[in-house]
């Protein structure tokens, strides 16, 4: 019998891990991508190559209310010289503001706001995915008490209440780490390792991915800021949580199982839920490292202190 390596190894029953790269997170990431900056920023996915995160600074330890990385005096210069500003990108293309604005040129036409807004959404999906899936480590959602469980199941979920920034009560969970990526910190339920750690809160890390990374800056910086000034009494201006949006408010565990159900269904030709993805995730042994290989024993088994 051949070894079994890490590209044959099965993800789900009958689906390697070279499958399920090729036909789900390969896919998965230039759709994303390509939805983000022809869609929502309305320019090429050229801005891609453009964009480094090694210039990043984050101070974990502000927990001052509505700081991130983002909001940083020490970031505004290298954020202004390598994002796209959408209105700029409208405006120099004089087609498609017609299409999408009024004749004065002020305000966008219904129609085309809701199209924005839908494709937004549809990028969130896709971004929940990639979070899931390339981040190295399951989420961590107490089981359903029973087989009924999508209707019925409270609003839980490390993933799907991320918030991008510090609250008076909470720290935000999206940091930039030094190695020039994104990284996510959820609280975690595991017992601290030592007396030492147990006066801190225990939390795990997700290094996400460079392609993901960009992603998740772009929406933030640019996708973001931009919906909310054209819905500034909507979600995404009033909310700190990363997935929102106009139908539901802050996602439910419903909306978070059925995207996982529905993609994989139409990708993989099986059905499977967050809870199957997290066995995997548990089997592979999630160690903080991105699933396509960014972040490198940063923080060793995952685990880190909320500081």
């Amino acid at each position: 019998m051949a070894p079994q390596t890490d590209e044959n190894r099965e993800v789900f029953p009958g689906i390697a891990f070279s499958t399920f790269k090729t036909q789900f997170i390969n896919p998965l990431i230039t759709e994303a991508s390509e939805l983000l900056c022809n869609g929502l920023l309305f320019t090429s996915t050229a801005i891609l190559d453009k964009i480094s995160l090694t210039n990043l600074h984050d101070d974990i330890k502000n927990t001052i209310s509505d700081y991130s990385f983002i909001s940083s005096p020490q970031n505004a210069q290298t954020l202004k010289d390598n994002l796209p500003d959408i209105s700029s990108n409208l405006k120099q293309n004089p087609e498609l503001a017609k299409q999408l604005l009024t004749e004065e040129g002020t305000k966008w036409k219904p129609a085309a706001l809701m199209a924005y807004i839908n494709k937004t959404d549809t990028f969130l999906e896709q971004l929940l995915l990639l979070l899931l899936l390339t981040g190295g480590q399951p989420d961590q959602s107490p089981a359903p008490a029973d087989t009924d469980s999508i209707r019925t199941r409270p609003q839980t979920g490390e993933l799907v209440n991320i918030i991008h920034t510090n609250t008076p009560s909470a720290p935000r969970n999206i940091y930039a780490h030094k190695e020039g990526g994104l990284m996510i910190i959820t609280a975690s339920a595991s017992t601290p390792s030592s007396p030492a750690a147990s006066s801190a809160q225990h939390a795990r890390v997700r290094f996400l991915p460079i392609p993901v990374s960009k992603l998740l800056l772009l929406y933030l910086t640019c996708v973001r800021p931009f919906i909310s000034t054209l819905m500034p009494s909507g979600p995404y201006a009033c909310s700190r949580y990363l997935f929102v949006g106009p139908k539901e408010g802050v996602w439910r565990w419903a909306t978070y199982e059925g995207i996982v159900r529905r993609e994989s269904k139409g990708r993989l030709g099986r059905e499977v839920g967050v809870e199957d993805v997290n066995k995997w995730l548990r089997e592979v042994g999630g160690g903080g490292e991105g699933m396509l290989g960014s972040g490198t024993g940063m923080v060793e088994g995952g685990e880190a202190m909320m500081l």
